[in-house]
């Protein structure tokens, strides 16, 4: 007999070195499910919640808080504790009133790097690919999944637009 499907789990000795965690202080490690950003790019919400922010003490605690919706990822509620939060996601924690961004690190991988509110309401986003549409419209492929349409007035002059 043989498994199907993936495990929900890694074991710590072979989690990746971004991920900051201690790794001989237990034997599991909460894998991120999966979402808009690959999992060598993002932080399961319960490990920022209990490893690097120290809100809460242990896994339970973590579980129980986060199903609160008392976070939100990128202005949405997130009660799931494995959802992957990527690069340049803001989370932001409304009781606290606390927002952070997460960005990349020579030295760490991933880090969070608290934002003020003003900041907190808008996304740093990386086009990866642009293509032209049906009557010369374009579509810019954002980095994490997402698209944006933008619709051109008269395609033999692109230039005239203004993209927002």
């Amino acid at each position: 007999m043989t498994r199907h499907g993936g495990t929900k789990a890694l074991k710590r000795l072979n989690t990746p070195k971004f991920l900051q965690i201690k790794r001989k202080h237990g034997k599991f490690f909460m894998k991120p499910s999966s979402g808009p950003h690959p999992s060598r790019f993002c932080l399961p919400l319960l490990h920022i919640v209990r490893d690097l922010l120290n809100i809460v003490d242990n896994h339970r605690e973590a579980k129980k808080l986060i199903g609160l919706g008392r976070f939100k990822v990128d202005g949405k509620i997130v009660k799931d504790k494995t959802y992957p939060v990527g690069l340049m996601d803001v989370l932001s924690i409304e009781k606290l009133n606390k927002h952070f961004r997460i960005l990349p690190d020579s030295h760490h991988g991933l880090i969070l790097h608290e934002i003020p509110e003003a900041e907190s309401t808008f996304k740093l986003c990386r086009i990866t690919q642009k293509s032209t549409l049906k009557g010369g419209h374009i579509q810019l492929n954002l980095h994490d999944g997402k698209n944006i349409f933008v619709r051109v007035k008269d395609p033999r002059k692109p230039k005239e637009d203004v993209y927002k």
